[in-house]
């Protein structure tokens, strides 16, 4: 399953670091040019924010019920203002409920890239689905 490109502004970045994560490299151009980055660059939060939204795309037609766990959660390069973001996600398994023959967990390798192909973020998730 794939999803995107979906376009991260700068004015975004800055806007949710400004309500979620105020860090000077996610707020300011200039401070963040001093910061180890190099430039500004979206929070980890924001960036799952994004995944959020790329990952409902990508698992249209799931009758997802509930989130059940997001396990190995990493964040691979830094999302900059105006990279284009993909995602790409494969099912690793399917688990049948034992109590409940309607739902099932649905295991996957979530894989989030921007437009130069570089990994940003991955995780795993699992999913709790009508069968």
């Amino acid at each position: 399953m794939v999803a995107g490109p979906s376009e991260l502004p700068g004015a975004e970045i800055v806007t949710f670091a400004e309500r979620y994560d105020p860090r000077p490299y996610h707020l300011s151009e200039i401070a963040a040019r001093e910061s180890h980055f190099g430039g500004l660059v979206a929070s980890g939060i924001n960036t799952m924010a994004l995944w959020n939204n790329l990952r409902f795309e990508a698992e249209a037609g799931l009758d997802q019920i509930a989130g059940v766990g997001l396990d190995e959660v990493r964040f691979h390069h830094p999302v900059r203002p105006g990279d284009r973001l993909s995602l790409r996600v494969e099912c690793l398994a399917k688990q049948p409920s034992r109590g409940k023959s309607d739902r099932g967990v649905l295991s996957f390798q979530h894989e989030l890239s921007n437009q130069n192909g570089e990994l940003v973020m991955s995780l795993r998730m699992q999913m709790l689905a009508a069968r």
